[in-house]
Protein backbone atom coordinates (compact mmCIF):
# COMPACT_ATOMS: atom_id res chain seq x y z
CA UNK A 1 0.00 0.00 0.00
CA UNK A 2 2.69 2.51 0.74
CA UNK A 3 4.64 1.78 -2.75
CA UNK A 4 1.38 2.20 -4.24
CA UNK A 5 0.74 5.67 -2.68
CA UNK A 6 4.34 6.38 -3.22
CA UNK A 7 3.97 5.92 -6.84
CA UNK A 8 0.36 8.23 -6.94
CA UNK A 9 1.97 10.89 -4.93
CA UNK A 10 4.95 10.70 -7.35
CA UNK A 11 2.77 11.07 -10.33
CA UNK A 12 1.00 13.54 -8.80
CA UNK A 13 4.23 15.71 -8.27
CA UNK A 14 5.00 15.14 -12.05
CA UNK A 15 1.81 16.71 -13.27
CA UNK A 16 1.77 19.36 -11.21
CA UNK A 17 5.32 20.28 -12.22
CA UNK A 18 4.19 19.71 -15.40
CA UNK A 19 1.36 22.22 -14.85
CA UNK A 20 3.52 24.91 -12.91
CA UNK A 21 6.06 24.25 -16.24
CA UNK A 22 3.28 25.02 -18.59
CA UNK A 23 1.64 28.37 -16.63
CA UNK A 24 4.93 29.76 -16.01
CA UNK A 25 6.09 29.52 -19.70
CA UNK A 26 2.22 30.60 -20.49
CA UNK A 27 3.03 33.51 -17.74
CA UNK A 28 6.44 34.47 -19.54
CA UNK A 29 5.30 34.22 -22.95
CA UNK A 30 2.56 36.74 -22.30
CA UNK A 31 4.78 38.94 -20.09
CA UNK A 32 7.44 38.59 -23.59
CA UNK A 33 4.40 39.66 -25.45
CA UNK A 34 2.59 42.38 -24.54
CA UNK A 35 6.60 44.12 -23.60
CA UNK A 36 6.55 43.57 -27.27
CA UNK A 37 3.54 45.02 -28.02
CA UNK A 38 4.06 47.62 -25.93
CA UNK A 39 7.88 48.75 -27.13
CA UNK A 40 5.87 48.03 -30.74
CA UNK A 41 3.41 50.78 -29.77
CA UNK A 42 5.72 52.75 -28.28
CA UNK A 43 7.37 52.93 -31.40
CA UNK A 44 4.55 53.41 -33.62
CA UNK A 45 3.45 56.58 -31.29
CA UNK A 46 7.18 57.90 -31.66
CA UNK A 47 6.76 58.55 -34.91
CA UNK A 48 3.86 60.87 -34.06
CA UNK A 49 5.60 62.66 -31.39
CA UNK A 50 6.77 65.23 -33.83
CA UNK A 51 3.30 65.65 -35.66
CA UNK A 52 -0.28 66.85 -35.81
CA UNK A 53 -3.00 64.17 -34.90
CA UNK A 54 -6.10 64.46 -36.79
CA UNK A 55 -9.11 66.82 -36.57
CA UNK A 56 -6.78 69.53 -36.00
CA UNK A 57 -7.60 72.16 -38.57
CA UNK A 58 -6.37 75.80 -39.91
CA UNK A 59 -9.47 77.35 -41.45
CA UNK A 60 -10.61 74.45 -43.65
CA UNK A 61 -7.44 72.14 -43.76
CA UNK A 62 -6.86 69.14 -41.94
CA UNK A 63 -3.53 69.19 -40.05
CA UNK A 64 -2.97 65.34 -39.45
CA UNK A 65 0.44 64.22 -40.17
CA UNK A 66 1.79 67.56 -40.19
CA UNK A 67 5.24 68.97 -38.22
CA UNK A 68 6.09 71.85 -36.64
CA UNK A 69 7.51 73.86 -39.62
CA UNK A 70 4.90 73.31 -41.68
CA UNK A 71 2.11 73.96 -39.54
CA UNK A 72 3.88 77.33 -39.06
CA UNK A 73 4.45 77.97 -42.66
CA UNK A 74 0.37 77.42 -43.00
CA UNK A 75 -0.64 80.25 -40.08
CA UNK A 76 2.39 82.69 -41.49
CA UNK A 77 1.12 81.77 -45.46
CA UNK A 78 -2.45 82.51 -44.10
CA UNK A 79 -1.90 85.54 -42.07
CA UNK A 80 0.02 86.97 -45.07
CA UNK A 81 -2.80 86.28 -47.13
CA UNK A 82 -5.01 88.22 -45.04
CA UNK A 83 -2.82 91.28 -45.33
CA UNK A 84 -2.19 90.65 -49.49
CA UNK A 85 -6.32 90.30 -49.76
CA UNK A 86 -7.45 93.11 -52.26
CA UNK A 87 -10.05 95.43 -51.79
CA UNK A 88 -11.39 97.54 -54.62
CA UNK A 89 -13.53 100.79 -54.11
CA UNK A 90 -15.32 101.54 -56.87
CA UNK A 91 -17.25 105.13 -57.69
CA UNK A 92 -19.15 105.71 -60.57
CA UNK A 93 -16.62 104.71 -63.73
CA UNK A 94 -13.37 104.94 -61.74
CA UNK A 95 -11.51 102.80 -59.17
CA UNK A 96 -8.83 102.42 -57.16
CA UNK A 97 -7.35 99.06 -55.81
CA UNK A 98 -5.60 98.50 -51.86
CA UNK A 99 -4.69 95.79 -49.84
CA UNK A 100 -5.57 95.57 -46.21
CA UNK A 101 -2.60 95.99 -44.95
CA UNK A 102 -2.90 99.18 -46.44
CA UNK A 103 -5.17 99.89 -43.47
CA UNK A 104 -2.12 98.22 -40.71
CA UNK A 105 -4.82 95.61 -39.81
CA UNK A 106 -4.20 93.88 -36.54
CA UNK A 107 -4.70 90.41 -36.83
CA UNK A 108 -6.03 88.00 -34.28
CA UNK A 109 -5.85 84.12 -34.32
CA UNK A 110 -8.49 82.22 -32.73
CA UNK A 111 -8.97 78.71 -31.35
CA UNK A 112 -12.25 77.30 -31.61
CA UNK A 113 -13.52 80.87 -31.49
CA UNK A 114 -12.09 82.44 -28.62
CA UNK A 115 -9.40 84.90 -28.96
CA UNK A 116 -5.33 84.12 -28.11
CA UNK A 117 -2.25 85.78 -27.65
CA UNK A 118 -0.07 82.59 -28.83
CA UNK A 119 2.32 83.18 -31.43
CA UNK A 120 2.76 81.00 -34.24
CA UNK A 121 5.54 79.04 -32.76
CA UNK A 122 3.06 78.47 -29.61
CA UNK A 123 0.04 77.65 -31.11
CA UNK A 124 2.36 75.06 -33.36
CA UNK A 125 3.32 73.46 -30.14
CA UNK A 126 -0.10 73.13 -28.54
CA UNK A 127 -1.57 71.48 -32.12
CA UNK A 128 1.33 69.10 -32.03
CA UNK A 129 0.74 68.10 -28.53
CA UNK A 130 -3.12 68.36 -28.36
CA UNK A 131 -4.46 64.32 -27.59
CA UNK A 132 -0.79 63.45 -26.55
CA UNK A 133 -1.39 63.08 -22.95
CA UNK A 134 -3.86 59.98 -23.85
CA UNK A 135 -3.03 56.36 -23.23
CA UNK A 136 -1.21 55.07 -25.66
CA UNK A 137 -4.34 53.43 -25.94
CA UNK A 138 -5.88 55.96 -27.26
CA UNK A 139 -3.28 57.36 -28.94
CA UNK A 140 -3.52 54.51 -30.99
CA UNK A 141 -7.19 54.95 -31.81
CA UNK A 142 -6.45 58.59 -32.82
CA UNK A 143 -3.77 57.53 -35.13
CA UNK A 144 -5.44 54.95 -36.55
CA UNK A 145 -9.28 57.62 -36.89
CA UNK A 146 -8.35 60.70 -36.78
CA UNK A 147 -11.40 62.06 -36.73
CA UNK A 148 -11.32 60.78 -32.50
CA UNK A 149 -9.08 63.03 -32.05
CA UNK A 150 -9.67 66.80 -29.98
CA UNK A 151 -11.06 69.06 -32.57
CA UNK A 152 -9.39 71.91 -32.71
CA UNK A 153 -10.07 74.86 -35.34
CA UNK A 154 -7.31 77.70 -36.16
CA UNK A 155 -9.38 80.84 -37.93
CA UNK A 156 -8.45 84.85 -37.91
CA UNK A 157 -10.27 87.88 -37.42
CA UNK A 158 -8.66 91.68 -38.20
CA UNK A 159 -9.61 94.67 -37.34
CA UNK A 160 -7.94 98.26 -39.06
CA UNK A 161 -6.76 100.71 -37.62
CA UNK A 162 -9.33 103.18 -37.39
CA UNK A 163 -7.71 106.25 -37.89
CA UNK A 164 -5.87 105.31 -41.38
CA UNK A 165 -9.26 104.34 -42.99
CA UNK A 166 -10.69 107.70 -41.58
CA UNK A 167 -7.72 109.11 -43.26
CA UNK A 168 -7.92 106.87 -46.49
CA UNK A 169 -11.55 107.97 -47.21
CA UNK A 170 -11.52 111.58 -46.58
CA UNK A 171 -8.39 111.89 -48.99
CA UNK A 172 -10.33 109.67 -51.46
CA UNK A 173 -13.04 111.68 -51.05
CA UNK A 174 -11.57 114.86 -51.99
CA UNK A 175 -10.04 113.16 -55.22
CA UNK A 176 -13.82 112.53 -56.09
CA UNK A 177 -15.56 115.20 -54.96
CA UNK A 178 -17.35 116.80 -58.04
CA UNK A 179 -18.31 120.89 -56.88
CA UNK A 180 -21.91 121.56 -57.99
CA UNK A 181 -21.93 124.37 -60.95
CA UNK A 182 -24.37 127.25 -59.39
CA UNK A 183 -26.54 129.18 -61.37
CA UNK A 184 -26.53 132.50 -61.90
CA UNK A 185 -29.27 135.34 -62.32
CA UNK A 186 -28.76 138.77 -63.63
CA UNK A 187 -30.44 141.62 -64.78
CA UNK A 188 -30.13 142.48 -68.66
CA UNK A 189 -30.34 145.75 -70.48
CA UNK A 190 -33.64 145.03 -71.71
CA UNK A 191 -34.98 144.37 -67.57
CA UNK A 192 -35.41 140.46 -68.77
CA UNK A 193 -33.47 137.80 -66.10
CA UNK A 194 -30.98 136.07 -67.52
CA UNK A 195 -30.29 132.39 -65.99
CA UNK A 196 -27.46 130.54 -66.12
CA UNK A 197 -27.89 126.55 -65.77
CA UNK A 198 -26.97 124.83 -62.42
CA UNK A 199 -25.54 121.62 -62.69
CA UNK A 200 -25.98 118.80 -59.48
CA UNK A 201 -22.20 118.03 -57.90
CA UNK A 202 -21.20 114.59 -55.95
CA UNK A 203 -19.80 113.59 -53.30
CA UNK A 204 -18.69 110.07 -51.71
CA UNK A 205 -20.48 109.01 -48.69
CA UNK A 206 -17.68 109.00 -46.47
CA UNK A 207 -19.16 107.14 -43.63
CA UNK A 208 -20.69 104.61 -45.16
CA UNK A 209 -17.46 104.07 -46.84
CA UNK A 210 -15.58 104.23 -43.75
CA UNK A 211 -17.76 101.24 -42.02
CA UNK A 212 -17.58 99.12 -45.82
CA UNK A 213 -13.78 99.19 -45.41
CA UNK A 214 -14.04 98.27 -41.59
CA UNK A 215 -16.34 95.56 -41.86
CA UNK A 216 -14.55 93.79 -44.95
CA UNK A 217 -13.74 90.94 -41.65
CA UNK A 218 -17.07 89.65 -42.30
CA UNK A 219 -16.24 88.00 -45.14
CA UNK A 220 -13.45 86.05 -44.20
CA UNK A 221 -12.36 83.97 -47.28
CA UNK A 222 -9.23 85.66 -47.26
CA UNK A 223 -8.70 84.49 -51.14
CA UNK A 224 -11.40 86.69 -52.20
CA UNK A 225 -11.48 90.36 -53.16
CA UNK A 226 -13.37 92.92 -51.89
CA UNK A 227 -15.72 94.66 -54.01
CA UNK A 228 -17.30 98.10 -52.17
CA UNK A 229 -19.10 99.88 -53.89
CA UNK A 230 -18.78 103.77 -53.14
CA UNK A 231 -22.15 105.14 -53.00
CA UNK A 232 -22.40 108.86 -54.20
CA UNK A 233 -24.57 111.30 -52.68
CA UNK A 234 -25.65 114.39 -54.80
CA UNK A 235 -24.75 118.22 -53.87
CA UNK A 236 -27.58 120.37 -54.73
CA UNK A 237 -26.47 123.83 -56.21
CA UNK A 238 -27.72 126.45 -53.30
CA UNK A 239 -28.84 128.58 -56.47
CA UNK A 240 -30.58 126.35 -58.69
CA UNK A 241 -31.30 127.56 -61.88
CA UNK A 242 -34.96 126.10 -62.18
CA UNK A 243 -35.91 128.02 -58.84
CA UNK A 244 -33.99 131.17 -59.93
CA UNK A 245 -35.74 131.16 -62.95
CA UNK A 246 -39.36 131.77 -61.19
CA UNK A 247 -37.55 135.27 -60.25
CA UNK A 248 -39.51 137.55 -62.61
CA UNK A 249 -41.59 139.96 -61.16
CA UNK A 250 -40.49 143.46 -59.05
CA UNK A 251 -42.40 142.83 -55.97
CA UNK A 252 -40.83 146.31 -54.00
CA UNK A 253 -38.92 149.46 -54.58
CA UNK A 254 -38.02 152.55 -52.34
CA UNK A 255 -35.71 155.51 -53.16
CA UNK A 256 -33.95 157.86 -51.28
CA UNK A 257 -31.97 161.10 -51.93
CA UNK A 258 -28.34 161.90 -51.55
CA UNK A 259 -26.09 164.38 -52.89
CA UNK A 260 -23.92 161.88 -55.50
CA UNK A 261 -20.99 164.18 -55.71
CA UNK A 262 -19.44 164.32 -52.26
CA UNK A 263 -17.39 161.94 -50.12
CA UNK A 264 -20.64 160.93 -48.66
CA UNK A 265 -21.99 160.46 -52.06
CA UNK A 266 -19.07 158.25 -52.67
CA UNK A 267 -19.55 156.17 -49.86
CA UNK A 268 -22.91 155.31 -50.28
CA UNK A 269 -22.64 154.65 -54.54
CA UNK A 270 -19.55 152.20 -53.00
CA UNK A 271 -21.57 150.20 -50.78
CA UNK A 272 -24.51 149.82 -53.10
CA UNK A 273 -22.36 148.65 -55.94
CA UNK A 274 -21.29 145.69 -53.03
CA UNK A 275 -25.35 144.98 -52.55
CA UNK A 276 -26.07 145.45 -56.03
CA UNK A 277 -27.03 141.69 -57.81
CA UNK A 278 -27.31 139.92 -54.58
CA UNK A 279 -29.69 136.69 -54.86
CA UNK A 280 -31.25 135.26 -51.43
CA UNK A 281 -32.65 132.01 -51.58
CA UNK A 282 -35.90 131.18 -49.20
CA UNK A 283 -34.41 131.03 -45.78
CA UNK A 284 -30.71 132.78 -46.58
CA UNK A 285 -29.15 135.99 -44.10
CA UNK A 286 -28.77 138.80 -45.26
CA UNK A 287 -26.56 141.54 -42.71
CA UNK A 288 -25.61 145.15 -44.57
CA UNK A 289 -22.45 145.39 -42.22
CA UNK A 290 -20.99 142.42 -43.88
CA UNK A 291 -21.54 142.75 -47.22
CA UNK A 292 -20.43 146.42 -47.82
CA UNK A 293 -17.24 145.15 -45.85
CA UNK A 294 -15.52 147.92 -43.22
CA UNK A 295 -15.57 151.07 -43.99
CA UNK A 296 -12.02 151.45 -44.27
CA UNK A 297 -9.60 153.69 -47.18
CA UNK A 298 -8.24 150.28 -48.42
CA UNK A 299 -12.05 148.88 -49.04
CA UNK A 300 -12.72 152.17 -50.72
CA UNK A 301 -14.34 154.09 -48.60
CA UNK A 302 -13.62 158.15 -48.16
CA UNK A 303 -14.22 160.71 -44.63
CA UNK A 304 -18.30 161.45 -44.20
CA UNK A 305 -19.78 163.11 -42.04
CA UNK A 306 -21.88 160.72 -39.57
CA UNK A 307 -23.71 160.57 -36.39
CA UNK A 308 -21.67 160.14 -32.64
CA UNK A 309 -23.32 160.66 -29.86
CA UNK A 310 -26.02 163.63 -30.81
CA UNK A 311 -22.89 164.96 -33.00
CA UNK A 312 -22.01 165.42 -36.71
CA UNK A 313 -19.06 163.97 -37.06
CA UNK A 314 -16.01 162.96 -39.50
CA UNK A 315 -15.43 159.09 -40.20
CA UNK A 316 -14.55 157.11 -42.81
CA UNK A 317 -17.49 155.75 -44.39
CA UNK A 318 -19.56 158.42 -42.93
CA UNK A 319 -23.26 158.33 -44.91
CA UNK A 320 -23.55 154.31 -45.93
CA UNK A 321 -26.36 154.35 -42.75
CA UNK A 322 -28.48 155.44 -46.03
CA UNK A 323 -27.59 152.13 -47.78
CA UNK A 324 -29.14 150.34 -44.77
CA UNK A 325 -32.32 152.61 -44.39
CA UNK A 326 -33.18 152.47 -48.17
CA UNK A 327 -32.86 148.72 -47.90
CA UNK A 328 -34.86 148.47 -44.49
CA UNK A 329 -37.84 150.64 -46.38
CA UNK A 330 -37.37 148.44 -49.71
CA UNK A 331 -37.51 144.82 -47.71
CA UNK A 332 -40.65 146.04 -45.47
CA UNK A 333 -42.67 146.73 -48.95
CA UNK A 334 -41.71 143.18 -49.77
CA UNK A 335 -43.33 141.63 -46.26
CA UNK A 336 -39.90 140.75 -44.83
CA UNK A 337 -39.29 141.35 -41.41
CA UNK A 338 -35.59 142.33 -40.23
CA UNK A 339 -34.02 140.33 -37.72
CA UNK A 340 -32.05 143.53 -36.49
CA UNK A 341 -32.77 146.62 -37.25
CA UNK A 342 -31.11 149.45 -35.00
CA UNK A 343 -32.30 153.46 -35.48
CA UNK A 344 -29.98 156.47 -35.41
CA UNK A 345 -28.90 158.06 -32.36
CA UNK A 346 -30.89 161.79 -34.32
CA UNK A 347 -33.10 161.90 -36.86
CA UNK A 348 -32.13 161.73 -40.44
CA UNK A 349 -33.96 164.06 -43.16
CA UNK A 350 -34.41 161.46 -46.11
CA UNK A 351 -36.96 159.19 -44.26
CA UNK A 352 -40.14 159.97 -42.13
CA UNK A 353 -39.33 159.85 -38.58
CA UNK A 354 -38.83 156.21 -37.24
CA UNK A 355 -38.62 154.40 -40.48
CA UNK A 356 -34.51 154.81 -40.74
CA UNK A 357 -32.01 151.92 -40.10
CA UNK A 358 -28.31 152.36 -38.78
CA UNK A 359 -25.42 150.62 -39.24
CA UNK A 360 -22.27 150.92 -37.09
CA UNK A 361 -19.60 148.10 -37.38
CA UNK A 362 -19.93 145.76 -34.39
CA UNK A 363 -22.94 147.93 -32.85
CA UNK A 364 -25.58 148.54 -35.52
CA UNK A 365 -26.47 146.45 -38.39
CA UNK A 366 -29.78 145.39 -40.31
CA UNK A 367 -30.25 142.13 -41.11
CA UNK A 368 -32.79 139.77 -42.69
CA UNK A 369 -34.09 136.40 -43.51
CA UNK A 370 -35.63 136.00 -46.87
CA UNK A 371 -38.71 134.52 -45.61
CA UNK A 372 -40.64 134.05 -48.75
CA UNK A 373 -41.27 131.12 -50.65
CA UNK A 374 -39.61 132.69 -53.55
CA UNK A 375 -35.95 133.44 -54.13
CA UNK A 376 -35.07 137.49 -54.32
CA UNK A 377 -32.59 139.56 -56.29
CA UNK A 378 -31.90 142.77 -55.27
CA UNK A 379 -30.95 145.48 -57.84
CA UNK A 380 -29.44 148.18 -55.63
CA UNK A 381 -28.54 151.44 -57.73
CA UNK A 382 -28.10 155.13 -57.84
CA UNK A 383 -29.38 157.53 -60.70
CA UNK A 384 -27.85 160.45 -60.11
CA UNK A 385 -29.01 161.59 -56.70
CA UNK A 386 -31.61 158.92 -56.46
CA UNK A 387 -30.60 156.03 -55.12
CA UNK A 388 -33.03 153.49 -56.10
CA UNK A 389 -33.54 149.44 -54.32
CA UNK A 390 -35.79 147.04 -55.99
CA UNK A 391 -36.36 143.76 -55.02
CA UNK A 392 -37.45 141.09 -57.79
CA UNK A 393 -39.28 137.73 -57.52
CA UNK A 394 -41.86 135.39 -58.10
CA UNK A 395 -44.96 137.22 -59.30
CA UNK A 396 -47.10 135.04 -56.55
CA UNK A 397 -44.52 135.34 -53.94
CA UNK A 398 -46.79 138.15 -51.96
CA UNK A 399 -49.99 135.90 -52.41
CA UNK A 400 -51.73 139.01 -53.27
CA UNK A 401 -50.95 141.00 -50.28
CA UNK A 402 -49.00 144.17 -50.38
CA UNK A 403 -46.95 146.13 -47.52
CA UNK A 404 -47.01 149.47 -46.43
CA UNK A 405 -44.97 150.75 -43.91
CA UNK A 406 -46.46 153.98 -41.54
CA UNK A 407 -44.46 156.46 -39.11
CA UNK A 408 -46.59 157.41 -36.18
CA UNK A 409 -44.59 160.63 -35.09
CA UNK A 410 -45.60 161.46 -30.87
CA UNK A 411 -42.45 164.54 -31.24
CA UNK A 412 -40.13 165.97 -33.15
CA UNK A 413 -37.64 163.57 -30.82
CA UNK A 414 -40.70 160.16 -30.94
CA UNK A 415 -42.11 157.75 -33.48
CA UNK A 416 -43.60 154.58 -33.63
CA UNK A 417 -43.38 152.46 -36.86
CA UNK A 418 -46.07 149.96 -38.36
CA UNK A 419 -46.04 147.59 -41.46
CA UNK A 420 -49.45 147.85 -42.62
CA UNK A 421 -50.95 144.91 -44.48
CA UNK A 422 -53.37 145.25 -47.61
CA UNK A 423 -55.36 142.38 -49.43
CA UNK A 424 -57.55 143.29 -52.33
CA UNK A 425 -57.06 147.18 -51.47
CA UNK A 426 -58.11 146.72 -47.73
CA UNK A 427 -56.17 146.84 -44.35
CA UNK A 428 -55.82 143.69 -43.25
CA UNK A 429 -53.83 144.02 -40.07
CA UNK A 430 -51.14 146.69 -38.98
CA UNK A 431 -47.97 144.68 -37.74
CA UNK A 432 -46.56 146.51 -35.14
CA UNK A 433 -42.52 147.35 -35.43
CA UNK A 434 -40.83 149.26 -33.14
CA UNK A 435 -41.09 152.43 -31.50
CA UNK A 436 -38.14 155.16 -31.32
CA UNK A 437 -36.55 158.13 -29.02
CA UNK A 438 -33.85 160.28 -30.77
CA UNK A 439 -31.59 163.10 -29.28
CA UNK A 440 -31.13 166.50 -30.28
CA UNK A 441 -28.23 167.60 -32.27
CA UNK A 442 -25.78 169.20 -30.10
CA UNK A 443 -23.77 172.26 -31.28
Amino acid sequence: MKMIRKRVLKKIFKIFLMLFTIICLILGLTVVFFKIREKTQKTQIEKYHAICYGNKYIGNLCLQGMNKEQIIYILENEISEIKNRVVKVKWNDQEIVNTIDTFNPTIKVLINGNPTEYTNDQIADFLIKTDKEKTIGKQLEVIKNGKLGSKIIITFDYSLNGEIVQEYVSNLAQNCFVAPVEANISLADNDQFEVTESVDGQKINESMLVDAIQNTSDKNDWKSVVNIEGKMDIIKPHYNSNDLKKVNTLISSFQTHFIAASSRGRNIIKGTSRINGTVLMPGDEFSVDQVILPRTIENGYLIGKAFLNGRVVDSVGGGVCQIATTMYNTILRAGIIPDVRKAHSMSVSYVPLGLDAAVTTGSKDLMFTNTLSYPIYIEAENNGNSLIYKIYSGENALEGYTYEPRSVRHSSFSATAYLDVYKDGSLIKSIFLHKDRYLSKKG
